[in-house]
């Protein structure tokens, strides 16, 4: 197949998409939006073609930059229909209502696929009433939705998604490079740990995910563990000095490593190297890196959402706690670290649900099943 992908450049995730179909012989084209305003570096896999539109970022304001590149969508659906009709794919997939859904709906062209990515279809439809009626034509406009969670699954069917053409299709962990094998000495050597207690986030610094809620459970964690780490890796840059005069102000500074992005391919390492991996936003579907550390064998805390209707028990293979509640996230840390019993059940937990439902390599095969059905079916 010749697959196009809409989405832009430097997502850390989805890349993982395009290397499983160009190393299965797919022919595979990203076309992106702009991507100036991102702070990480992603190189692209081996074999992908990468194009780009001249959608522009012109402040820092979501909306304002939203209503700038409205009112430019007609040089951009330009470029992108001539785009296409240059690549002539026999499949277009589009990850997030907006821009990409909207662009590919706008597009006309068929077979369509729109994967949201939690927020968009969660969140923003709901908020923004203009938002919900762009959800509303993608969702009917495409031939196959995707989902990871019956949560995101909800609001597509909310504004005007079909069940009969909505599949659950996860990121997927790699089992090759997160699992119980990966050295879990590494990191500590590096960042000069040794054995203390390590509490990991790989989650972004935006308020959304409360890393201000984690900072200030530290005070009351380190009363009982005083040289525990609390370790942070994030994409992005914003608010990472508020956290971080945050930290002083509490005297945790010295307790907390602020590590920035980090690579794909060493994220095994720092997943393996935790004693918990704690991820608390107040809204979210399915996130990966819950799932990876639950591979590397690292019992997790989560903010009790949702999405975690769909796999997660608490005290099964989590433990749940409020999205905004510190002295509820340091009694989870505490009660994990002191609780032999409990830590090896959540273990045991986590890695039978990511065995069974989120291997990387299964939910990309069910998705090149659906593809080829598609093109099967246009053809």
């Amino acid at each position: 197949m010749k697959i196009c992908y809409l989405n832009r450049a430097k997502q850390v995730y989805f890349s993982r998409w395009y290397d499983f179909f160009v190393k299965r012989g797919h022919e595979v084209h990203v076309i992106s939006g702009d991507v100036s305003h991102i702070d990480v570096d992603i190189e692209m896999p081996p074999g992908v073609k990468v194009h780009y539109l001249s959608e522009k970022k012109i402040v820092k304001n979501q909306m304002l930059n939203f209503g700038y590149n409205m009112i430019r969508l007609p040089i951009i659906m330009k470029e992108l229909r001539d785009l296409i009709k240059q690549i002539s794919p026999d499949i277009i997939h589009a990850h997030a209502i907006t821009p990409n859904g909207f662009w590919g709906a706008l597009s006309g062209f068929h077979p369509f696929i729109v994967t949201p990515t939690g927020s968009d279809a969660i969140v923003f439809t709901r908020k923004y009433p203009f938002y919900g009626l762009i959800a509303e034509h993608v969702f009917k406009s495409a031939d196959i939705i995707t989902s990871d969670s019956m949560v995101l699954n909800e609001a597509i069917f909310e504004f005007g998604g079909e069940p009969s053409k909505t599949y659950s299709i996860q990121n997927g962990v790699d089992l090759t490079l997160f699992n119980t094998r990966v050295d879990k000495s590494k990191i500590r050597a590096e960042l000069n740990i040794g054995s203390a207690p390590v509490i990991f986030s790989s989650r972004g610094t935006k308020p959304i995910y409360n890393i201000d809620c984690v900072i200030k459970a530290i005070p009351m964690m380190l009363k009982v563990f005083p040289d525990a780490k609390f370790l942070f890796c994030y994409n992005g840059l914003q608010m990472v000095d508020k956290l971080k005069r945050m930290a002083d102000r509490l005297g945790v500074a010295e307790s907390t490593m602020f590590l920035g992005f980090v690579k794909y391919q060493d994220m095994p390492f720092y997943q393996a190297a935790a004693d918990i991996n704690i991820s608390v936003p107040s809204t979210d579907s399915s996130p990966a890196s819950v799932y990876e550390s639950m591979a590397c064998g690292v019992p997790v805390i989560v903010s009790d959402l949702q999405w975690t209707k769909h796999f997660i028990r608490n005290r099964g293979n989590a433990l749940i706690v409020p999205p905004r509640d510190p002295e509820a996230i340091a009694d989870s840390i505490l009660e994990i670290l002191q609780n032999k019993n409990l830590k090896n059940r959540l273990i045991e937990g986590g890695l039978s649900i990511v065995k069974q439902h989120i291997d990387y390599h299964k939910n990309m095969e069910m998705m090149e099943r659906l593809m080829e059905k598609l093109v099967t079916q246009k053809g």
